[in-house]
């Protein structure tokens, strides 16, 4: 059976699985090939070196191989460590593979070489997020705005301040973001939540229709709609809207989840259950820091 519930369960145990493994972001034991690292020709200058294993671990990470991706960045900023994309490709790379800790040093050796840069600002604060550190999130998605506005931002500081629980900040910022993008499925989503878990329940049914009802709306935000419209005493609209995705028996289980939610009432038990599908959104998005160059912002998702 399918069960909508937190995900910080999930993470923390994948988390549990990958502690034994902490690394160094630079020197960190990761092979690069079924022979150890790659071995690129020597005799070129270091930084044309670099940059050519970047492309090649760029490639390499949107086949999907994180891990031989990582160690090629690793060893871009082995042969040239003021090599910005290096540092960054490590950071995002070790943020995909749930090893937030490291991330966020590799994050700060980025940071160090273009300390304006928004895309390592805003995977700093996402790398801080997934790790349960919204408050030192913040400054950095603050300090994104302020050179260049961007949906994911307005994004990542509304899942910080529902994070700290100051809703009513958060809902700003969304509606900012909104403002900016209104077809901006992320923000719509997690305004709603946000009503939600502020007791605004009308005002966050209202937003979830919107977001359910976009085309581009997947399970989670009509399981979203459905939480919030049990919260508004009608479980009748939520078991159709969860039948729409799941099977009858998983249907009705779902809502009797939901219903037990609503019956905790104002308890941190519902609280982090919200927030769990909120963060969702930028779990997502870490994953995505880099999908382009990287001097630039990447494609909203």
């Amino acid at each position: 059976m399918t069960r909508y519930a937190p995900k910080a369960l999930i993470i923390s145990l994948a988390m549990i699985g990958l502690a034994g493994c902490a690394v160094d972001p630079v020197t960190g034991p990761v092979s690069g090939g079924p022979n150890g690292d790659p071995v690129f020709a020597s005799g070129m200058e270091a930084p044309r070196n670099a940059v050519m294993i970047v492309g090649v671990a760029r490639s390499t990470a949107a086949h999907g191989d994180l891990r031989t991706a990582l160690a090629l960045y690793r060893r871009a900023y082995s042969v040239d460590s003021t090599n910005f994309d290096a540092a960054a490709g490590m950071a995002d790379a070790l943020a995909r593979l749930g090893v937030h800790d490291e991330a966020a040093d590799a994050w700060r050796l980025a940071l160090q070489m273009q300390p304006n840069n928004t895309t390592a600002l805003r995977g700093m604060g996402n790398t801080l997020v997934a790790s349960g550190r919204p408050a030192l999130a913040l400054p950095h998605y603050e300090r994104a705005l302020a050179i260049k506005p961007d949906p994911r931002l307005y994004n990542g500081c509304g899942v910080a301040l529902d994070m700290l629980e100051n809703y009513n900040a958060a809902q700003a910022y969304y509606r900012v973001g909104l403002k900016d993008d209104p077809k901006n499925l992320s923000l719509r989503n997690n305004l709603g939540l946000s009503l939600m878990l502020s007791g605004k329940i009308e005002q966050a049914v209202t937003e979830l229709k919107r977001a359910a009802s976009d085309r581009r709306a997947g399970t989670q935000h009509r399981m979203n709609l459905a939480l919030a419209l049990v919260h508004a005493g009608d479980s009748v609209s939520a078991l159709s809207i969860a039948r729409q995705d799941l099977g009858p028996r998983e249907a009705n289980d779902q809502i009797a989840y939901f219903e037990t939610l609503r019956a905790l009432g104002d308890s941190p038990t519902m609280r982090q259950a919200i927030q769990a599908h909120i963060r969702g959104t930028l779990d997502r998005q870490i994953g995505g820091t880099l999908a382009g160059p990287i001097g630039g912002m990447v494609n909203a998702r």
